[in-house]
């Protein structure tokens, strides 16, 4: 259903939008691009960046190919759109780190990486032991 053939990217969005039956709200807390900014992207004022653009695909239910250039191609699944709610951690923790200077994020990231170390350690630690591992400790004793 190629609808896009000949419009700008604002145009698009809004078409998308509508064709997904979705107001301007719904795809801001899908994307978690302020509603202001989508308004401002279909009313021709500004232009999404390419990261902006990438969360509008994925929000939209289409490929960044069928967004930018108008080729349908497949659409993913309800189960692989993640939709992140206004006031969830995960909304919050992405505000945040949009705070941060590029620097800062890393640092972040390095620490989110070393404590999901951790995690792991200590899961795998905890781990009970098979029951053919229990036999052979109780016999040795």
């Amino acid at each position: 259903m190629p609808i896009l053939g000949g419009m700008t990217i604002c145009e698009k969005i809004k078409a998308l939008r509508l064709r997904a039956g979705m107001t301007q709200t719904e795809l801001a807390r899908r994307t978690g691009i302020p509603q202001a900014a989508i308004s401002a992207y279909e009313s021709k004022i500004k232009s999404p960046t390419a990261i902006k653009l990438a969360a509008l695909s994925k929000g939209l239910g289409v490929s960044i190919e069928e967004l930018i250039d108008g080729i349908e191609t497949q659409a993913p699944g309800p189960d692989e759109i993640h939709i992140v709610h206004g006031n969830s951690t995960e909304a919050q923790l992405h505000k945040v780190i949009q705070q941060l200077e590029l620097e800062d994020q890393r640092a972040l990231l390095r620490q989110a990486k070393i404590i999901l170390e951790a995690r792991k350690t200590i899961t795998e630690a905890f781990k009970p032991l098979p029951i053919s591992a229990h036999k052979r400790t109780s016999k040795a004793a």
